[in-house]
């Protein structure tokens, strides 16, 4: 019970510290001189107004002073701004708020708290603090800001003289036994810093992938997504996996697995700064515990290197629209690697045999063009995969370049070209970049944002764009 109790505590100084952070982003955005008079969290307080009362539980009251000296509140749970209270003690309630209202109690309480708007409303604040009510000025706020600094600098240099680097074959070996499946089947991965930030929401402030995902600050050094020939449990070809302080590997359970995207889904792929949405090919798609409406998209793309977006619901049923996540690539492992350059060597007699027959179509031709096909004297190297030949992709699924070219809506012969130009080290490769590279032709015609009275995000400013006919 105690330790709960410090968890708690810990979570209310981070909460009280992401409201303060963007109340001084805003002051700045807008140019204008309030100040923060402090804050107080509160297990349970109410609120009166001519129409009713409403009663919040563990709320953050944050008290604002304008440059008139005129007080104004703004009322916080552990997700969201929930109200305002102006000068004239006017309560204007957070459109999110009702939303979620909404939701949760099938617009039950809407009409009440409606009415509540237009009429004075007042915070029935105690005279005491209740024994686990906590108020915070501003030089309180600092001061647990810079301890948090300072403790997490500590602990990142503490790990660092702790770490003993792994080798690459022993991280494989580690991460095929927690996984339950042999070394030669993992395929590639990649790494995720945990504090990584990844999103930057006007009410949560900057929260990073321990945010979002929800679990212990500091549990992970990194974070390996992993893609794997064979089934990972329910996890199908991708897994999560956290990698502990002490170097020990366990899947992340608060990320689950909805499969693949491509029938039911349409995943978007949107840069930071929202100037470019382009529709993308994903192969799998990570669920978030208890938060439905943001998810982890994984694609491999070319040479084998795993590609990951966060995501939100988009305004469509069933669109999802994200920034893609900073990564470390991971190759593919070194036997397939090892295997594939094996398989196409070339001995210094072919390279000598190679290089002459270049000069001789250079002299042939009277320019520096040569026919590459024909340069070396390997006949495997002239192949051209048949229409009608099966070809195994990642996903396991089994296509032909000819059922490719109808279902992109393409000529065979138009394909072919395509499928040549495409990017990858192999068939599977360049078959998913010839559907990306489809994916990105199509316009975008996404839905109507409508006034929800809240700025648009860099995600909603892209789709307005697009509505607009811009880039």
């Amino acid at each position: 019970m105690e330790e709960e109790n410090l968890k708690r505590q810990e979570e209310i100084k981070d909460r009280v510290i992401a409201i303060y952070d963007n109340i001084q982003r805003k002051n700045e955005a807008e140019e204008n001189e309030k100040k923060l008079d402090k804050v107080v969290y509160y297990e349970t307080i109410r609120l009166n107004s001519e129409e009713g009362a409403i009663e919040f539980y563990n709320v953050y009251i944050v008290r604002i002073i304008d440059p008139l000296e005129k007080a104004l509140y703004e009322i916080y749970d552990d997700e969201m701004l929930i109200a305002t209270i102006n000068e004239n003690g006017h309560i204007e309630f957070s459109e999110n708020y009702k939303q979620r209202l909404n939701e949760q109690n099938n617009g039950l309480f809407i009409n009440a708290i409606s009415k509540m708007e237009k009429s004075k409303a007042k915070l029935e604040e105690p005279e005491e603090l209740g024994e686990n009510d906590k108020e915070f000025v501003e030089q309180d706020i600092l001061e647990e800001k810079k301890k948090k600094e300072e403790a997490t600098k500590q602990q990142e240099a503490n790990q660092e003289e702790n770490v003993t680097d792994l080798n690459e074959d022993e991280i494989g070996e580690n991460i095929a036994e927690t996984l339950g499946i042999s070394r030669s089947d993992i395929v590639c991965r990649a790494e995720v810093n945990p504090k990584q930030i990844l999103a930057d929401n006007e009410e949560l402030g900057k929260q990073t992938f321990e945010d979002i995902v929800g679990v212990e600050q500091g549990k992970y050094k990194k974070v390996y997504v992993v893609n794997s020939n064979s089934k990972i449990d329910k996890n199908k070809k991708f897994a999560f996996l956290g990698v502990t302080q002490d170097g020990k590997i366990e899947l992340i359970d608060k990320l689950k697995t909805k499969g693949t995207t491509q029938k039911d889904r349409r995943v978007y792929s949107i840069n930071r700064d929202g100037s470019t949405v382009k529709e993308l090919q994903t192969y799998e798609m990570f669920g978030i515990e208890e938060k439905e409406d943001k998810a982890f998209s994984v694609t491999v793309v070319e040479y084998g290197k795993i590609k990951i977006n966060i995501l939100r619901r988009g305004f469509k049923e069933g669109e999802w629209i994200g920034p893609e996540v900073e990564t470390n690539e991971y190759r593919r492992t070194k036997k397939d690697v090892n295997k594939y350059m094996g398989d196409n060597k070339t001995t210094k007699r072919e390279l000598t045999a190679s290089l002459t027959n270049t000069k001789e179509q250079i002299v042939e031709k009277g320019s520096n063009k040569t026919d590459v096909r024909n340069i070396d004297t390997n006949p495997n190297n002239d192949r051209a995969l048949p229409p009608d030949e099966e070809i195994k992709l990642h996903n396991e699924e089994t296509t032909t370049l000819r059922k490719e070219s109808e279902r992109l809506g393409l000529s065979l012969e138009e394909y072919n070209k395509r499928f040549e130009k495409a990017k990858g080290d192999c068939p599977s490769d360049k078959i998913m970049n010839v559907r990306q590279e489809k994916l990105e032709e199509k316009t975008l015609e996404p839905e109507d944002r409508g006034d929800r009275g809240e700025r648009p995000t860099p995600e909603d400013e892209a789709w307005i764009r697009k509505e607009n006919g811009g880039e």
